[in-house]
């Protein structure tokens, strides 16, 4: 079985911490903003593995010419990702709400 290196993306750093602040503060809830911070970096994780069981994103793919792979994390947010084979490097482009 490979294994991949698995990447942030900058911006993709950024949309993260920016829901972790959300939860924190917004939300009054540090507490819950650590532990959803740790699942999803433990689901980010594990894709070294198996980073094709996911959804290939056709549409997206299709606009930016490369094959985008889509997570949904806990039913609300979306996880954005390249698989580079060759490199056998995953690289996280973008994080969102689904409602986004």
């Amino acid at each position: 079985m490979m294994h991949f290196t698995v990447e942030i993306a900058d911006e993709a750093w950024r949309e993260i911490e920016s829901q972790i602040r959300f939860i924190a503060v917004d939300r009054q809830a540090p507490v819950n903003a650590a532990r959803w911070s740790n699942r999803l970096l433990k689901a980010i994780t594990d894709l070294e593995l198996m980073p094709r069981r996911h959804t290939l994103d056709e549409r997206l793919s299709r606009e930016l010419g490369t094959d985008i792979y889509r997570m949904v994390f806990e039913q609300t947010y979306l996880v954005f990702y390249t698989i580079n084979e060759v490199e056998q490097r995953v690289t996280i482009v973008s994080f969102r709400h689904g409602a986004r």
